[in-house]
């Protein structure tokens, strides 16, 4: 999709610090992305290997929280 569209690939995650209450954003350089498929695909992936590895439970707790909403519902209601 972001070949087709030419868009930028910028890495981004979100991490709840407990201490403060907060979110904040962990933030990577845009990625050059290859015009492999499956090149690209691979450095997406790596790209979200080095988000998840220090902090796995904030993966699975963002997986969890959009697989449980119901169709239509407001995330932040």
């Amino acid at each position: 999709m972001a070949k087709l569209s030419k868009a930028v690939v910028i890495p981004m995650f979100p991490r709840y610090n407990a201490e403060t209450g907060k979110y904040e954003m962990e933030i990577h350089p845009a990625m050059n992305l290859s015009d492999d498929p499956e090149q690209s695909a691979r450095a997406m992936n790596e790209e979200i290997e080095s988000f998840v590895t220090p902090a796995p439970e904030q993966y699975v707790w963002i997986l969890q929280l959009l697989r449980t909403r119901k169709d239509g519902e407001d995330l932040y209601d």
